[in-house]
């Protein structure tokens, strides 16, 4: 079984009327809810099973690490690592809670600071700020069960009313398997230079609602099939003259899955000449800006934009060596000694 959060209001089970009808017929309170009961014996019994299982099998886990000395760090850690992982793997966000945890390792040190100063690597630490906030002051929550045995008796069945006088014991249920959206983007690179040194490209902000809320992404339009469409629809979006961007080609294309989204990226390229990269002051009423590749290391990118700018370096990177390997088919050289023939061997008398 997972838990998970539910928006259901919840109910007092001790409401319960025993002469109401039920999701699952007519039946009595004790009937009902008689498979949730359990002993004070069963109670102890799980509980110390669970607890034994839980340490001997438990992952290794920064968050775990914090000492239970001190419970309002050891919550502030729980709680920031909660709000990381709603929509973050586990792998992933290793790595950002540990950076979060030295910047910020106590919720003072965090209510202190001034989130709107931060450079923009923090810009996904301020979604998560906003998160943090929104936890604080939301309402309460119940959390329910949804259950993963399969063909399980005890549950009702996805699609069964819910019956505000159960309360709770409306769970377990199957959930209901959601159907995953997918969209196609075309997705540009865009790069200005003079020199390969001073290579910049070309980002822009996310809004900041929404899926990678004020995350930074390379220009992107959809519904575009065509190379003359892509490149009128991202210069309109620049609000620049149609030949501003030149050069522009298909390069690959990449896939990004989201938990309710499938991204499907084809990866252009295009360049701009450098002396008119500075005409560029927004996409789509978005902010922009041109970073070096460094820069776009430090930046707050999303992982589907750097599988794009992977996609994009592939096309741009010239093999180590542009010489002609001659395989077998091209000449037999007997002797690897020997050097390379000249035009007068061939007039020379072969011994019979």
């Amino acid at each position: 079984m997972v838990r998970r959060k539910s928006s259901v209001p919840s109910t007092n089970a001790a409401t319960i009327k025993t002469e109401d009808k039920t999701a699952l017929g007519e039946q009595s309170e004790a009937e009902s809810s008689s498979i949730h009961r359990f002993t004070k014996e069963e109670i102890l019994f799980l509980r110390l099973n669970l607890l034994s299982w839980y340490d001997k099998n438990k992952r290794d886990l920064p968050w775990r690490k914090i000492s239970c000395k001190d419970i309002n760090q050891s919550a502030y850690a729980t709680w920031v690592s909660e709000i990381m992982l709603q929509q973050t793997q586990v792998a992933t966000v290793i790595d950002y809670y540990n950076k979060w945890m030295k910047k910020w390792p106590t919720l003072e040190a965090l209510a202190a600071s001034n989130i709107e100063t931060e450079n923009d690597k923090k810009t996904a630490a301020k979604r998560i700020c906003t998160e943090v906030k929104k936890e604080s002051n939301g309402a309460p929550e119940i959390i329910d069960i949804e259950c993963l045995v399969p063909d399980c008796k005890f549950c009702l069945p996805s699609d069964a009313p819910w019956d505000k006088e159960l309360g709770v014991l409306n769970f377990p249920r199957k959930p209901k398997k959601a159907s995953v959206k997918q969209e196609e983007l075309n997705v540009i690179v865009i790069q200005s230079a003079e020199k390969k040194a001073l290579s910049k490209y070309l980002i822009c902000q996310r809004p900041h609602k929404g899926l990678l809320a004020g995350l930074w992404e390379f220009p992107n339009c959809c519904q575009q099939d065509s190379q003359i469409g892509v490149a009128q629809a991202i210069t309109a979006s620049c609000e620049v003259e149609d030949d501003w961007l030149s050069t522009l080609k298909e390069v690959g294309e990449v896939s990004h899955m989201f938990s309710h989204i499938h991204h499907l990226y084809k990866v252009w390229s295009g360049n701009v000449a450098a002396n008119e990269a500075s005409q560029v002051l927004q996409f789509d009423g978005r902010p922009v800006k041109w970073v070096t590749e460094n820069e776009m290391e430090e930046a707050a990118i999303p992982t589907g934009m750097k599988k794009v700018f992977r996609e994009y370096k592939k096309s741009t990177t010239v093999p180590s060596s542009s010489k002609r390997k001659y395989g077998s088919d091209d000449v037999i050289i007997k002797d690897p000694k020997k050097t390379q023939a000249s035009i007068s061997d061939f007039f020379k008398k072969k011994n019979s």
